[in-house]
């Protein structure tokens, strides 16, 4: 942004004291300024940001937004404009820069999965045209409009999200944000405390649509009743999930494949539905893919670009973190939300995760901002624990969560465990973990479990290591753009994929689109083939006396010797077989491969063979 900073005191309604300068950004936080930005003292429930315009002045701000009821005297005389109220400075600023904005805003809202969402819708989106979202839950009074300054103008779509915590939040969000179309996740429980009601909760979301014009539209889920009667007074276009079967795509009930989901979507004029199967255990996340294919057909996406796009995404910006100790311990950290939508949706993920094998434990420290409906809903996460076949049962002390304790009891043949704190907690399981068990771990954002679960992942397994799928296969898309669709890729993943877990990174490779994967023995390669992958597998080094074993496998092996050509001649031959080679030359390493003299006899060989066929030729 550049703006004068006279210009900015008439957008808040300060009043400014110069000299006058030109704004080239904004920040909230003194350690984030950068020379030319504004800063915004804003006044929080612990800190009051005016404290810290000294070491703003000193980090190159070059002017301040401050309030007149500042108890903190700046020092010295500086540009600055001062306003009644900060955050509501913040607001028009951000609907000053919305305004300028001649694209599509898009904006999501929802109890849950909204960020998800508006990622999904992302990466479908920006091959198609140019598109902006802000990065991470930037969805508050506070987060709206500094999502809005990071969006890009030149773009010709931006999507964002928005989110309410207490009755009249949306309506100062929708006045800063004016979106052009939006879509609504759905109606969870999630500050159920501060509304009263699911229906007060629904009537909240939906004023953000309320101005939304004629040639816009909203997009609402297809089972919620709640939003019946307030989408009557939309003026725009209003489509529900899984009904206009004329008008937007549809889909066919999910099918679970372990860690994965399939979607069988219908797109309007195409007579034979597509198959895209993602890459999550999550029901929830599966319809929030629903929605974004439903959003990115309405902006103009074709539907071979959505399914290539969704076919490579990997949901790595969840919160949920799952990973495997070395010990055959499976470890599911969800420990910063605990609303009740969020709860069934980790414990329906644990069930996916663990399928029949090894004991289900999971920990719970409750939810909060329930009201009314605390009781209830902690009875609900009882029987819901139950009904997913969790075995063990860990929850705080205290009678808030009896009732979730008796409801578990009552329908549920585990054990339950109460624990005092952290500390106990951190015992407790140490000792009742094991190999083969799955460990849910769910609770507040600032509870004792999400403390509590790095002491225990550095108790159990203080050495980790984290591979990134989404970057992996965000290579693999890279090269894919420079080589085109005429040159094949052989991925290796020798050697446990050089330690990072080769039968996950295997799976996900053969979903990437990749042709080839190769291997160290025969052995790795039986193990995908176990696991399932379909695709031709190279094998680097095949001792004589494992020529059974590639050929019952259907793998590839590297003839690299004189005795392995002979040994799969008199195999392949005897038994009638058909196999694929590649043959190893050395060519001056000295470490592996045929001597280029032996290589016609070697080729002869081969070829007298039927059941071989020479498909490759390599070296070291």
């Amino acid at each position: 942004m550049q703006i004068a900073l006279r210009e900015l005191a008439e957008i808040t309604r300060g009043r400014f004291h110069g000299p006058d300068v030109m704004i080239g950004g904004l920040s909230t936080d003194s350690r984030n300024i950068r020379p030319g930005d504004l800063f915004i003292a804003l006044r929080g429930t612990h800190v009051d940001g005016h404290g810290f315009i000294p070491a703003a002045l000193e980090c190159g701000a070059s002017a301040v937004l401050l309030e007149e009821a500042a108890q903190i005297a700046p020092p010295g005389v500086f540009p600055r404009v001062i306003v009644k109220d900060t955050f509501q400075a913040l607001g028009a600023i951000g609907a000053w820069y919305r305004r300028r904005f001649l694209g599509k805003l898009l904006c999501v809202t929802g109890s849950n999965g909204k960020t998800i969402l508006k990622d999904i819708l992302y990466r479908i989106m920006a091959p198609v045209l140019g598109v902006s979202r802000n990065r991470g839950s930037y969805n508050s009074r506070l987060g709206v409009p500094l999502a809005l300054l990071s969006m890009e103008m030149s773009d010709a779509l931006w999507i964002t999200e928005a989110g309410v915590s207490e009755p009249g939040d949306m309506k100062y969000l929708q006045e800063i944000l004016r979106p052009d179309c939006g879509i609504l996740t759905n109606i969870g429980m999630a500050h159920i405390g501060g509304f009263g009601t699911r229906e007060n909760i629904a009537r909240e979301k939906l004023r953000l649509f309320l101005e939304i014009p004629r040639e816009g539209w909203v997009l609402l889920p297809g089972d919620e009743p709640l939003v019946e009667n307030w989408a009557e007074e939309l003026s725009c276009r209003v489509f529900f999930l899984n009904r206009e079967k004329e008008q937007i795509p549809w889909f066919e009930p999910l099918v679970h494949m372990g860690s994965r989901v399939a979607l069988t979507v219908h797109f309007p004029g195409e007579a034979m539905p597509r198959r895209i199967i993602l890459r999550t255990p999550s029901r929830e996340i599966a319809r929030d893919t629903e929605l974004a294919i439903c959003a990115a057909w309405l902006l103009g996406a074709l539907p071979g670009e959505i399914a290539r796009v969704l076919e490579e995404f990997e949901t790595s910006e969840t919160r949920m973190e799952i990973w495997n100790s070395p010990g055959g311990v499976t470890f599911i950290n969800d420990a910063c939300s605990s609303d009740p939508i969020s709860v069934e949706s980790a414990l329906r993920s644990m069930g996916s995760i663990t399928g029949n094998s090894g004991r289900r434990i999971f920990v719970f420290g409750g939810m909060g901002e329930l009201g009314d409906y605390f009781g209830e809903q902690h009875s609900q996460v009882g029987r819901l624990a139950a009904s997913y076949g969790v075995d063990h049962l860990f929850l705080p002390m205290g009678e808030g969560l009896d009732r979730t304790a008796a409801a578990y009891a009552t329908q549920g043949n585990g054990q339950v465990t109460r624990y005092i704190d952290g500390a106990s907690l951190l015992t407790l399981i140490s000792t009742e973990i094991g190999s083969g068990d799955t460990l849910l771990l769910k609770g507040p954002r600032q509870g004792t479990i999400a403390q509590t679960a790095p002491r225990l992942f550095e108790a159990i397994a203080p050495n980790r290591l984290i591979v990134d799928f989404s970057a992996v296969l965000e290579n693999i898309r890279r090269f894919r753009g420079h080589l085109g669709d005429s040159v094949k890729i052989l991925a290796m993943v020798k050697a446990l994929a050089y330690g990072s877990d080769m039968t996950r990174l295997a799976l996900a490779l053969q979903d990437s689109g990749v042709e080839y994967l190769g291997v160290s023995t025969p052995d790795e390669g039986a193990t995908l083939r176990r696991l399932g992958t379909s695709l031709p597998i190279l094998v680097m080094i095949t001792a004589p006396d494992e020529v059974a074993k590639v050929c019952a496998h259907r793998l590839t092996p590297v003839v690299s010797s004189p005795d392995v050509a002979e040994r799969l001649v008199s195999w392949v031959k005897g038994h009638n077989s058909q196999i694929a080679v590649h043959i190893k030359v050395d060519t001056g390493m000295g470490r592996m491969g045929i001597a280029p003299s032996q290589v016609p006899r070697i080729l002869d060989l081969l070829e007298s063979c039927p059941g071989i066929t020479i498909s490759g030729i390599m070296t070291h």
